[in-house]
């Protein structure tokens, strides 16, 4: 099995790319908070809950760019961390209210619909995205 270089450390950059996405989460938070008038500490449980879905979907994403010379093992587990990804960012939307907010009469079954539809779109696009990127050889 080839992967890149082992000089690639990947969880060291699976924190940098975690702490970009909570600084840029937290100040998306600051200014909705701001916005709409919301207490900081409301604000916590979606933070909370946006960041572990990151947590959970960015180690299959950026795990898959080890196999840059096994395409299709790269487009599964790409595949696999954008289907978690959305997933867990439906979830988060939803026990959060902000699906309640957005959509004010959305019922379970639709809920349920969105969510499937969502994580099956972004895993096939997922997968072809990272097929059209695989080195040609």
């Amino acid at each position: 099995m080839e992967t890149r270089s082992n000089s690639e450390n990947l969880p060291l950059i699976l924190l940098k790319v975690l702490g970009v996405f909570a600084v840029f989460e937290a100040i998306f938070c600051f200014i909705v908070a701001l916005v709409f008038k919301v207490a900081l500490s409301r604000m916590l449980s979606p933070y909370c809950l946006f960041f572990l879905s990151a947590l959970m979907g960015l180690p299959f994403i950026l795990g898959a760019r080890r196999y840059v010379h096994r395409p299709k093992v790269r487009a599964l587990l790409f595949a696999n961390g954008m289907s978690i990804f959305a997933a867990l960012i439906a979830v988060a939307m939803h026990f959060s209210g902000v699906l309640k907010w957005l959509l004010p009469g959305l019922t379970g079954g639709e809920l349920i619909f969105g969510a499937i539809f969502t994580v099956l779109n972004s895993a096939g696009f997922g997968y072809l995205i990272a097929l059209k990127r695989a080195p040609t050889q």
